[in-house]
């Protein structure tokens, strides 16, 4: 399914679906945020979704999941509640506290070395660390697969050499 179909075709019936998320969750605000959660699932995987299928009992069905492994990740987490005083004693301590100033710096390294590496690595390596997925990177060079895994590969491989010779005993992971 297309992005603008996929578009089109969940607005016609987002409404439907907020009624069906306040009916699991019985609250407007996790029934908006179920809403997200499942629209953002369906979006990912629109190529699974099967045309001439019912799209309103696909995007259900993926909204009933979603609701479900929250509710079960909620019922795992402890819901014990301190006291103020409590949590206060806790991080009142003499720890020094922690210096941005390190990370800055590091930051500004990183970046000075990233201007080192050639383009056609640094372009798809940047998007990559942006969170795309190599497939939409391909998609949006024109190029295949393998050459963006590629260049992202070596993207980092000379990110790591130029930074090892400023600093051969930092740790750059």
């Amino acid at each position: 399914m297309l992005e603008a179909e996929f578009n089109s075709t969940y607005k016609q019936y987002q409404e439907k679906l907020i009624h069906f998320a306040y009916r699991l969750t019985k609250n407007q605000i996790d029934a908006e945020d179920l809403l997200q959660d499942t629209a953002l699932k369906a979006y990912r995987n629109r190529e699974r979704f099967k045309k001439g299928t019912n799209f309103l009992g696909w995007m259900r069905v993926i909204m009933r999941n979603t609701f479900i492994n929250k509710f079960r990740a909620k019922k795992h987490r402890p819901k014990t509640i301190e006291k103020f005083d409590t949590l206060l004693n806790i991080y009142a301590d003499d720890r020094p506290v922690f210096n941005h100033g390190i990370s800055t710096l590091r930051l500004e390294e990183i970046q000075a070395a990233m201007e080192e590496v050639p383009d056609k690595f640094t372009e798809p390596f940047l998007l990559h660390y942006q969170g795309y997925k190599y497939h939409e990177i391909a998609d949006h060079f024109g190029e295949p697969l393998g050459t963006v895994k590629s260049r992202i590969f070596h993207a980092r491989k000379k990110l790591k050499e130029r930074l090892h010779k400023k600093y051969p005993k930092a740790n750059w992971k």
